[in-house]
């Protein structure tokens, strides 16, 4: 899930991966996994470097990293495994991408 949300924030920000990657000095094959779910639960050094590329403040930054933390711990992408306080913790992380066509899992989340 929070690959889609990487990507999100990406797209939004009318970047390439390639651009992503040079702006915070990671590898463009650690951007391509993190987008595509690979890498579950990235350094947390890694999120603030994201963060800073996306110009991410306050409480939108804040739930960015809970979301990265949250998001290796998360059994299954639909959301099955957690307890309900789970999800309400997801969906509130998750804030306004449920339902945002670029970010299905959050949507199949927001079901359960």
């Amino acid at each position: 899930m929070f690959g889609h949300v990487v990507r999100r924030y990406r797209r939004r920000s009318g970047l390439t991966q390639e651009d992503v990657a040079d702006r915070a000095g990671l590898g463009l094959r650690t951007i391509r996994d993190i987008e595509a779910g690979r890498i579950n639960r990235p350094r947390a050094a890694t999120v603030r470097l994201l963060a800073d590329v996306f110009d991410l403040r306050g409480i939108e930054r804040h739930r960015f990293h809970e979301l990265a933390v949250f998001d290796g711990e998360a059994e299954a992408p639909d959301g099955a495994g957690l307890s309900a306080d789970e999800r309400t913790m997801l969906r509130s992380l998750l804030g306004r991408l449920v339902g945002d066509p670029l970010c299905p899992r959050c949507a199949a989340v927001d079901r359960s």
